[in-house]
């Protein structure tokens, strides 16, 4: 499977960034801290969205953005796709979970993950130069990125930029039409 092969590699030099992924859980301690045992149809829930992450995966592994990435930023995205979907499949199987990164509500839409995280972590490792600004670096790679531009925007508002109103506007309507409710869009950008 060409999925695992790359993990093999990229544990070696991952610098603390694993892309293994986690395994279902059997229990989870809730809010009140007592252990909660999973039912079938709770793992079965799970398995559901969680499974949905390998074909993103494997889609990102194809990109040519990814193909430009160090190791270590191959590892980082692939373990913040999985992580996405991990919290998600939690959410979906736990009773009141509220999930621990801001794009596990994006895992059960038709938005592309993991292109999405692999841009998000080569963003992180965008310097100011001498002559640009990290904001103009920034601009400039998700400029030449083709893609939506509500995806563009969406980028942007993951990796912590602020978004204008034409922006939040243009990403909404990417999200509704991903499958997103425009209730939970409108959350999801703190427009609500």
């Amino acid at each position: 499977m060409m999925i695992s092969g790359l993990f093999f590699s990229l544990m070696a030099t991952s610098f603390g960034e694993s892309p293994i992924p986690s395994s279902v859980p059997d229990s989870y301690v809730d809010s009140s801290g007592s252990t909660v045992k999973l039912s079938d149809s709770d793992k079965t829930a799970f398995k559901l969205v969680y499974s949905k992450a390998n074909p993103q995966i494997s889609s990102l592994m194809r990109s040519s953005s990814y193909k430009s990435m160090t190791d270590k930023e191959k590892a980082a995205a692939i373990r913040a796709a999985y992580t996405a979907y991990y919290e998600s499949a939690k959410a979906k199987a736990y009773k009141d979970y509220d999930p621990k990164t801001k794009t596990a509500s994006l895992a059960t839409t038709g938005v592309d993950l993991g292109d999405i995280e692999a841009a998000v972590v080569h963003i992180k490792g965008i310097k100011a130069t001498s002559t640009k600004t990290r904001k103009e670096l920034v601009l400039s790679y998700v400029n030449s990125l083709s893609i939506p531009q509500g995806q563009r925007y969406l980028i942007l508002y993951l990796s912590g930029f602020g978004l204008g109103d034409e922006a939040e506007s243009s990403t909404l309507k990417y999200l509704i039409s991903k499958g997103m409710s425009r209730s939970d869009a409108k959350t999801f950008l703190g427009m609500d």
